[in-house]
């Protein structure tokens, strides 16, 4: 309800406002009812119960609360909004003995950061950085080591390999120095000696000496070559006289030599045949151009058969078979002689026989020939002492031109050795063997420039 004024004596104030109409009763409707309420507020508004428009909803509360005025509502509003923050406040009361509590964890939790984290986390620290140097301590020192090891191994292989390398140098120059030193005192203490006593080569008493003594010596090695090659098997082996073994091999091949010479005189091919038969033996045909391969590599030339041929040869002659086969090989001596007597062109049938001989043994160029003929062709003749007199030792092969320069003594080995062989053994097959005389046939003239003698004379000039 509302309350009352009163002055200070207790009466009440000459003017009251004018007490407020009664609510309106129920409107027959929604329109009425909204006028009334209109009409209702207006006059409370000028009763002064209400204020005006812009306080309406304080008014509403205040006069909702029973104050007399705006202000007496808010002091009210304040006052109770006051008691129920009072109310409902929470109590705070703080014991001295908490506050004694709240320091002692503060010390604690000062003395666990100081003594306990502080030092776990400095601890850690050192920890890892340890490890950590550890590690790449370790890391580098194994690098180090790998790289060691490696660059060990690899200065000990490269050592090595020019350890050996050094020593197979070394003892190939010891083998080499030493064979030669072996040659230099066979040719100073034995060749040269020997040589002296006949400028023109091996002497027939020298070879004859040599057979005795080899024949006593070595009765089974002198009765064993003698038996194949014939006897005395020294004096054939330095040429002084003629292959028996290579004469019948010719004779074996006789058929095979008519069929196959072609343009070629049977008799040249068989004298030809009969040289380099003397070679053809099994195995020592194989062993000899194993060795040839082994000591001279890829100049050697090794040759097979009774024509003593290389396949090469035959292949660059277009000529079927091989140097095994009697008629390949035959043929194979027929094209390597027409070769070099084709460029003797305008000789005379005595020179053409000569470079027959000295070429069937395939040590003189067929392109040489010419430039015999321009230098020591005088008129219709070739001066062969001049030519064989400027002739010199082999010197290509190591090995087989020791041996070969050995058996020619001072003779040139592929021109006037090969003359004094091929002469020996075509002679014995003209003369015992029955094989007609090839066109230029003159045996002392032959046999003259063959020994080495000097003023040979033709016997048709």
């Amino acid at each position: 309800m509302l309350r009352r004024e009163f002055t200070q004596s207790g009466h009440a104030p000459s003017v009251l406002p004018p007490a407020p109409k009664p609510p309106p009763k129920p409107a027959a409707n929604k329109r009425e009812e909204a006028a009334e309420r209109r009409a209702f507020a207006k006059s409370e508004q000028a009763a002064g119960v209400i204020p005006s428009k812009p306080a309406v909803v304080e008014t509403k509360v205040l006069r909702v609360a029973g104050a007399a005025s705006v202000a007496q509502g808010r002091r009210e509003n304040e006052e109770n909004v006051g008691r129920l923050k009072g109310l409902f406040a929470p109590i705070s009361y703080d014991p001295p003995w908490l506050e004694k509590i709240k320091e002692k964890l503060e010390d604690v939790k000062k003395w666990t950061q100081d003594h306990v984290i502080q030092p776990a986390k400095t601890a850690w620290n050192t920890i890892t950085t340890a490890v950590k140097n550890t590690v790449s301590s370790t890391k580098e020192w194994v690098q180090d080591a790998y790289n060691r090891t490696v660059t060990a191994v690899k200065d000990f292989a490269v050592n090595t390999v020019v350890a050996v390398q050094n020593k197979y140098e070394q003892v190939k120059k010891d083998v080499i120095q030493k064979w030669s030193d072996a040659k230099a005192w066979v040719n100073n203490k034995v060749v040269k000696p020997v040589q002296e006593t006949n400028k023109k080569g091996w002497s027939k008493w020298a070879t004859i000496t040599a057979d005795i003594v080899l024949a006593l010596t070595m009765p089974a090695v002198y009765f064993g070559v003698g038996f194949s090659y014939g006897f005395p098997p020294v004096s054939i082996a330095l040429g002084n006289s003629p292959e028996d073994r290579g004469i019948r091999i010719a004779e074996q091949y006789e058929k095979d030599i008519l069929k196959n010479a072609g343009e070629t005189d049977p008799t040249v091919i068989a004298a030809s045949i009969a040289v380099q038969s003397q070679w053809n033996v099994s195995p020592l045909d194989y062993l000899l151009a194993g060795a040839d391969y082994i000591l001279n590599g890829k100049n050697a030339s090794p040759s097979f058969g009774i024509a003593q041929l290389s396949q090469e040869q035959l292949d660059a002659w277009e000529i079927d078979g091989t140097p095994f086969q009697a008629s390949a090989s035959i043929q194979g001596m027929a094209h390597r002689i027409e070769d070099a007597v084709d460029n003797c062109q305008k000789c005379n049938d005595t020179d053409k026989l000569i470079v027959a001989a000295i070429a069937q043994n395939g040590g003189v160029n067929p392109k040489d020939i010419g430039s015999i003929i321009k230098e020591y062709r005088d008129e219709n003749e070739i001066d062969w002492e001049a030519y064989f007199r400027k002739q010199e030792p082999l010197n290509s092969h190591p090995w087989s031109d020791w041996f070969n320069n050995f058996r020619a003594g001072e003779q040139n080995y592929n021109t006037q050795y090969m003359l004094r062989l091929f002469t020996n053994d075509m002679t014995v097959l003209v003369e015992e063997e029955g094989w007609a005389p090839p066109p230029g046939y003159d045996p002392a003239y032959l046999q003259c420039l063959a020994n080495g003698d000097e003023d040979c004379t033709r016997a048709n000039p």
